[in-house]
């Protein structure tokens, strides 16, 4: 690792898993409410954005704002990670990260999406069937913090390489 890189971990450079609970007769029904199988696998693409009015939701809901990383504890093998591209409510199986000024909202959602925190989470999820990633857990998860400069130069070199591989599997058919 360089000398200008720290290895800390999550909860050091983000507030992980805080967040308040919304009745869900407090959401107007124009909001979008994203719900797990609305994120693609792997790629943490939207996949389905509805509005309360458009499905049948009970119970509570978080607040999450636009560029915060949302993160999938549940089953985090199917690495359901994004970062939010609008304001909005999320099933209380997502966890809210609010990212800290020592990091980029993209570096950490690279990060979260890697094969070695998806490596860290295998080893610490408890339950059988839905497998889930307890919050102290999560925040306990090693991170290497390059600096600001560096995270954005990884990022940019993460795009170039999943959109060459995007290209590449829209030619094979």
């Amino acid at each position: 690792m360089p000398d200008n890189w720290v290895l800390t971990n999550v909860d050091s450079v983000c507030d992980y898993g805080y967040s308040d609970n919304v009745s869900i007769d407090d959401i107007a029904l124009s909001e979008w409410i994203l719900e797990l199988e609305d994120i693609e696998k792997d790629s943490g693409r939207v996949v389905a954005h509805r509005s309360k009015k458009d499905r049948t939701v009970n119970g509570v809901r978080h607040r999450f704002t636009k560029g915060d990383v949302l993160y999938s504890k549940l089953r985090t093998y199917l690495n359901k990670v994004l970062i939010a591209p609008t304001d909005g409510y999320y099933t209380t199986e997502i966890i809210p990260v609010k990212s800290y000024d020592c990091i980029i909202p993209e570096y950490l959602c690279a990060w979260l999406r890697s094969p070695f925190f998806l490596s860290y989470t295998a080893e610490c999820c408890y339950g059988v069937k839905m497998p889930r990633l307890s919050t102290s857990d999560a925040r306990k998860g090693i991170i290497p913090l390059p600096p600001i400069r560096e995270q954005e130069r990884i990022v940019q070199k993460l795009n170039v390489i999943s959109t060459s591989l995007e290209s590449l599997s829209n030619s094979l058919g």
